[in-house]
C-alpha cells in the first residue's frame, strides 16, 4: 500500500513482528502488513467496523489477524507489540496526551516503533493544528523520532505521521523508576521543598501530569525547574485548570513579610483552599515578600522622575499609574499585594469557565498557576497552552531544556523589557525587541500616530504577512491626514520586520500607488521612527545620569540604545 510505503514503517519491523492498530477501523493497515507480521490486532469502538474487517481478513486468509470492539481508555493487556499503529484517531482517544504516550510506551517493547499520524479535516494544504504540540507531549514517555513526513492520498486531507521508537531497556531504566513515583525529582534545600512536595502530591492526585525527568531544584529561597539537558522539545507539565485557586476567592493580607490568606466566603472548587494555602507557604519560606519589596520600582525608586516617564511609556495599561497612587498614599500593603499576585495571576477567561461548568461568573477569574509560576520568563521560550485534553482544560507548557544546565523556561508574554521591569522587576537583557516610545511619523501631509500598546491584532492578515501577526499594529484611519496605529516594533532578530509592516501600512492606508513610491515613503518613516527613537532614550540617559551605573534604569536604558543602534545598523540607517 502506497500509505504503508510512505511511512516506510517495513524499515523498523523485525519479521514474525507483533501490531497492534488503535482505532482500526476495517484493519485495512494490518492486513497490508501481513506478510510482515506473526500477529497483528485490531481494536476499534465500531462493532460494524470491527465485523467487516475480521470477515475480509478471513477472506484473504489472514488468520493471524484479529480485531477486536473495545474502548482504548479501558483496553488491557499483558501483550507488548513491535508496532502500535495510532492513525487519525488521538481526538477520540478519551485520555490527556501524555497518559496516551505513557499507555503507548507501556505497550511497545523496547526497540518497537509507534507510527503516529494526524486528523484528515478537508484541507489538502494545512494539516490539523496544534498537532506538533500533541506529538510533544505523546513522545514525553519517552519516545525518539525516527521519521516524520506527510502525505495527501486521499487528495481531500494533509495529514502529518511520525514514527516513534521506545529505545531499549537498557537505556531506560532510571526513566523507568522516575515513572512510578509520578512527582518530580527534588533536590536542594528541604524547607522550600516542603510546600513545593506538597502542592505536587495535591496536583497528582487529582489528575496533573510531570515529566519523569522534571527535577525542581531549590538554592538561596530560589527554585527552578530542570529537564534533560541540551533534550528536545518535549511536554514537562500538565496542571488540569480546575485545581489553579481562585484569588477572588480569598483576602490576602501581608503580615511583616509574610502572607496570609483565608476564604472569603465566594464559593471555592474542590482542593481550592489547600492549594492556596500550600502556595502562600511557599511564597512565605521563598521570601517573596522581601525580595519584592527590592526589586518593584514603584516601591525601590520612589521619588524617582524617570518612573514617571517609563509608565507614560505604557499608558495603555492601568495598573502601573495605580500602583504610583498607591505607592504615593503610603499603602504599600496593597502595593505589595496587587503587584505581586498580579505579576503571577493568569486569567480564565469564558471558554475556561464554561468548560470547567462554572457558573454565575460573567466574564473571567484570576487564578494562580501551582509549579508553573515557579518557570522562570524567557522571550524565546514557549508560552503556556490551554488546550481542553482528556475531557478538561489543563495547562501544558513545552520546553527545550538549556544544553548546560537543564534549565526550563516559558514566555510569560511578548514583553521588552520595559514590560519586565515595569511588572516584575527585572531587565530582560535577553530581549531581542522593543516598542517604540509613542510617536507621530509623517508621510507627506498624512500624520501616523504612534501609541505604544502591544494588543495583538487578531484581524485577518495576508498570508504573506502571517509571520508578522507579533509586529502588526492595529490600524485605525481616523481621516485623510491622520491615522492612530498601536504599535510599532524595533527587533533585532528579525530587523526587516519593521521595513515589512511600514510597507504594509503605507499600502492599505492607500499612501503609496507605485512600488518606487513605497519605497521612498518606507525609508523615510524608518528614518524618523530611529531618529524619534533614539532622541527619547538619550532624553531618558540624561534624566537618569545622577544613578548608579548598575541601577536598572541604566541597564534599561543602555540596553534599548544598543538595540535602536543595531536595528539601524541592520537597515543600512545613517544617524
Amino acid at each position: 500500500m502506497a500509505r504503508l510505503e510512505a511511512y516506510g514503517v517495513n524499515n523498523w519491523l523485525p519479521d514474525n513482528a507483533t501490531a497492534l492498530d488503535i482505532g482500526c477501523n476495517h484493519g485495512y493497515l494490518l492486513m497490508g502488513l501481513a506478510g510482515k507480521l506473526k500477529k497483528g490486532t485490531g481494536l476499534d469502538t465500531s462493532d460494524t467496523c470491527v465485523a467487516i474487517g475480521n470477515t475480509v481478513a478471513q477472506h484473504l486468509g489472514y488468520s493471524h489477524i484479529q480485531l477486536q470492539l473495545g474502548c482504548f481508555a479501558e483496553w488491557k493487556t499483558d501483550e507488548t507489540f513491535d508496532l502500535i499503529i495510532a492513525s487519525d484517531v488521538h481526538p477520540w482517544l478519551e485520555q490527556p496526551k501524555e497518559d496516551i504516550g505513557e499507555k503507548l510506551f507501556a505497550l511497545c517493547k523496547p526497540g518497537g516503533v509507534v507510527l503516529f499520524e494526524s486528523v484528515g479535516h478537508r484541507d489538502p494544504h494545512m494539516p490539523e493544528g496544534g498537532i506538533d504540540d500533541t506529538v510533544a507531549a505523546i513522545s514525553s514517555a519517552g519516545f525518539a523520532t525516527l521519521n516524520a513526513g506527510s502525505l495527501c492520498d486521499d487528495g481531500l486531507s494533509l495529514r502529518r505521521f511520525w514514527v516513534l521508537q521506545r529505545p531499549m531497556e537498557e537505556k531506560q531504566i532510571s526513566l523507568q523508576a522516575v515513572r512510578h513515583k509520578r512527582l518530580p525529582i527534588m533536590e536542594g534545600e528541604s524547607a522550600t521543598l516542603s510546600p513545593m512536595r506538597q502542592i505536587c502530591e495535591m496536583l497528582t492526585e487529582q489528575g496533573a501530569w510531570f515529566h519523569p525527568q522534571l527535577r525542581i531544584h531549590a538554592e538561596g529561597g530560589n527554585l527552578s525547574l530542570h529537564g534533560v539537558p541540551g533534550a528536545v522539545r518535549t511536554s514537562y507539565l500538565r496542571v488540569p485548570m480546575g485545581l489553579m485557586p481562585h484569588l477572588e476567592c480569598f483576602d490576602i493580607s501581608i503580615k511583616g513579610n509574610d502572607f496570609h490568606c483565608q476564604p472569603n466566603g465566594k464559593p471555592l472548587l474542590s482542593h481550592h483552599q489547600q492549594v492556596m494555602e500550600a502556595m502562600i507557604e511557599l511564597y512565605n519560606v521563598t521570601n517573596k515578600i522581601a525580595l519584592w519589596r527590592e526589586s518593584l520600582p514603584f516601591l525601590a525608586w520612589q521619588g524617582e522622575p524617570a518612573l514617571q516617564k517609563l509608565v507614560a511609556l505604557h499608558g495603555h495599561d492601568q495598573r502601573f499609574p495605580r500602583y504610583q497612587r498607591l505607592a504615593a498614599a503610603g499603602d504599600n500593603e496593597t502595593l505589595l499585594t496587587e503587584s505581586f499576585l498580579g505579576s503571577r495571576k493568569f486569567v480564565l477567561r469564558k471558554q475556561h469557565l464554561q468548560a470547567m461548568d462554572i457558573r454565575g461568573v460573567q466574564e473571567q477569574r484570576n487564578v494562580l498557576l501551582p509549579v508553573i509560576d515557579c518557570l522562570n520568563h524567557h522571550l524565546e521560550a514557549d508560552g503556556f497552552t490551554t488546550p481542553t485534553d482528556g475531557g478538561e482544560p489543563v495547562m501544558r507548557t513545552f520546553h527545550e531544556p538549556l544544553n548546560d544546565s537543564g534549565e526550563l523556561f516559558v514566555r510569560y508574554n511578548y514583553y521588552d523589557a520595559v514590560d519586565t521591569l515595569l511588572s516584575y522587576g527585572f531587565v530582560d537583557g535577553n530581549s531581542p525587541w522593543i516598542a517604540s516610545v509613542p510617536t507621530v511619523l509623517k508621510v507627506g501631509n498624512h500624520q501616523i500616530e504612534v501609541k505604544s500598546n502591544k494588543v495583538l491584532n487578531e484581524n485577518a492578515l495576508p498570508f504573506d504577512m502571517m509571520d508578522l501577526r507579533y509586529y502588526i499594529p492595529i490600524v485605525a484611519k481616523q481621516n485623510r491626514n491622520l491615522t492612530r496605529i498601536t504599535k510599532l516594533i524595533l527587533c533585532t532578530q528579525k530587523p526587516f520586520s519593521l521595513r515589512r509592516v511600514l510597507t504594509y501600512l503605507v499600502y492599505q492606508l492607500g499612501l503609496a500607488h507605485t512600488e518606487l513610491v513605497a519605497q521612498q515613503q518606507v525609508a523615510s518613516l524608518e528614518q524618523q521612527l530611529i531618529e524619534q527613537n533614539r532622541t527619547w532614550w538619550l532624553a531618558f540617559a540624561d534624566d537618569i545620569a545622577h544613578l548608579p551605573v548598575e541601577h536598572p534604569a541604566q541597564q534599561l536604558c543602555r540596553h534599548s540604545l544598543g538595540l535602536i543602534d543595531q536595528v539601524a545598523s541592520q537597515l543600512a540607517i545613517t544617524a
